[in-house]
Formats: C-alpha cells, sequence, structure tokens
C-alpha cells in the first residue's frame, strides 16, 4: 500500500477541496439551468445517439445499464465489505465501505426528490419511476468506480496495472451513464448530476477510508 508523508497528504487535501467546490458548483449550476427546459445540450447529445439506435444495440444498452442498478452492485459492495470484514480482520474499514453505499443512495433520494426534474418522454424500457435529476445509475456507477478505484490504488500492483483498473472502472462507469441517456430515461444533463453528485460524495467518502485504513496499519 502506498505511503505518504504529511506534505503530500496536505497537497492532495488541497487539490480534493478544490475539486470538490469544482463539482458542487457544476452540480449547482445544472440544477439551476435543468428548469429552463428543453436544454439545447440535452436536444444536441438526444440526437447524435439517434444515429445509433437500432434493435440490437437497444439490447446492449439495457444489458449494460443493469450493471448500474442495484440489483448488480449490492452484491458488488456485499463482497467487498465481506472480504474486508472477513478476510481483512477490518470492521471499521467494511462499514465505512457499506455506509458509502448506503448513505450515497438516501443523498441521491433526498436530491431527486428536492429537484423533482421530470424524466424525458417516451423511454425504451418499462418499470421507470422517480425524479431524473440526478441519474441514480450514473451516480452509483462512478461512486462504485471511485470506491472500487481507490481500494486498487491501495494494492501493491504495479502502477501500470494500477492505471489500467482505474481506467476500466471509470470507462465503464461513463458507458453505463450513456445507456441512461440511449435509453431514454434520463436527460444528458441528468446524467451529468450523478457523476457531479458521485464525486462531492466520494471525496469525503474517500478520506474517511483512508484515515480509517491508518488505524489498521
Amino acid at each position: 500500500m502506498p505511503v505518504y508523508d504529511n506534505k503530500h497528504i496536505k497537497l492532495l487535501l488541497v487539490i480534493s477541496s478544490v475539486f470538490f467546490v469544482m463539482m458542487v458548483c457544476a452540480f449547482c449550476l445544472t440544477a439551476y439551468m435543468i428548469h429552463r427546459q428543453p436544454l439545447q445540450f440535452d436536444t444536441i447529445i438526444f440526437s447524435l445517439l439517434q444515429f445509433i439506435h437500432n434493435a440490437s444495440m437497444t439490447h446492449v444498452m439495457i444489458a449494460v445499464t443493469f450493471l448500474g442498478s442495484r440489483y448488480f452492485l449490492f452484491p458488488c459492495y456485499a463482497v467487498l465489505v465481506i472480504y474486508y470484514l472477513f478476510f481483512q480482520k477490518k470492521l471499521w474499514f467494511a462499514v465505512a465501505i457499506a455506509l458509502t453505499g448506503f448513505l450515497g443512495n438516501q443523498l441521491l433520494f433526498f436530491m431527486q426528490n428536492v429537484l423533482h426534474r421530470q424524466r424525458p418522454a417516451n423511454p425504451l424500457i418499462d418499470y421507470i419511476n422517480g425524479y431524473g435529476y440526478p441519474s441514480g445509475h450514473s451516480f452509483a456507477s462512478f461512486t462504485f468506480a471511485g470506491l472500487l478505484s481507490y481500494l486498487v490504488w491501495k494494492k501493491s500492483f504495479k502502477t501500470k496495472w494500477k492505471i489500467m483498473l482505474v481506467v476500466i472502472c471509470f470507462a465503464m462507469a461513463t458507458i453505463i451513464a450513456i445507456s441512461r441517456i440511449y435509453l431514454h430515461v434520463h436527460y444528458p444533463t441528468d446524467v451529468l448530476g450523478g457523476f457531479y453528485l458521485s464525486m462531492i460524495w466520494l471525496i469525503p467518502c474517500l478520506w474517511v477510508l483512508y484515515f480509517i485504513d491508518r488505524i489498521y496499519r
């Protein structure tokens, strides 16, 4: 696991704090703008995705979007919690991972209910409910990608493998987010909002995980 001195920790705190403020500003600005519907940005992205619409692609996107659902991510969180609880013997680290997922969902639902943006008309899949901004699949996917990236980076793999795994995690989250736009269950700005909120939530969560992990050294 990488060990950082106090100088590096202070630098990371400053960088993460600046990024946190940027994400808060981006989230709030987008939340303000979505009430001026239709947004040209949303319209342009929807139009671009029309060029790849076909039955085969729709089946692929339905499969991809499942990876951002609670039916897939809940077992993933459970595996991580079990691993750190029973194999690594890190009780509070496991608890923190569980709370990252659980409380993150509560934050998401709270923001959706506060902003209550309606979803696009004519979705390509059934059983869609709840409000649109921010996108739940986007939020959950990027949150889990960030968490997994942090856990991977703690390991003693070669740096090139770490970078590759981090890129794969965030690429997968991005594809899941795009699938929500393709399937017409979210506006593009909903998906951006999900990303912004996930970063806002992840930054303090990862710092908590970092300081908890120092206890076990």
